[in-house]
């Protein structure tokens, strides 16, 4: 018999078994009990920085620009898939919404157990200072039309952008 065979014997037995594997974890009466096959993933990772040091983090960073519940699943999912590809590696998500607003409420307490494991970042917190402070970066400038609401105060800056 196959251990994952023996696991889904076990855990089929219910709310006990559930109990005795997880050390106490409660579980409601109301769970109903399945086992699950994912096939055919297929996942693109919308950037990943891979170090050449195995002692090093990669980051697989995911830009989410529209309102997803989803989103933070969409990123561990990625995680998960190159960390089983590369099991030795430290592997860190971002996910990066321009703004709060485009983050899902329903999904904001992923973002909020502050895990190891990823990271959200907000570029409205940090974006509009850096177009004062650094306007003939590029790198920044991109961003203006994103960060500056108002289209007058856009145009103005644009010939320093």
């Amino acid at each position: 018999m196959k251990t994952d065979h023996a696991i889904y014997q076990l855990l089929s037995t219910g709310r006990e078994a559930f109990r005795i594997l997880t050390n106490d974890m409660p579980l409601a009466e109301n769970y109903k009990f399945s086992s699950q096959t994912f096939k055919e993933i297929e996942r693109r990772i919308d950037a990943i920085f891979e170090p050449e040091s195995p002692d090093e983090t990669t980051y697989i960073i995911e830009f989410q620009a529209q309102k997803k519940i989803e989103a933070w699943y969409n990123l561990l999912t990625k995680i998960g898939l190159y960390g089983e590809q590369h099991p030795q590696l430290q592997v860190h998500g971002i996910l990066i919404f321009p703004h709060h607003k485009n983050e899902d409420e329903d999904s904001h307490w992923l973002a909020d157990t502050a895990s190891k494991l990823w990271t959200a970042i907000y570029l409205e917190e940090f974006i509009p200072n850096m177009l004062i402070e650094e306007p003939e970066n590029p790198f920044v400038s991109v961003f203006a039309p994103l960060m500056l609401k108002d289209e007058s105060i856009l145009i103005k800056q644009a010939p320093q952008l």
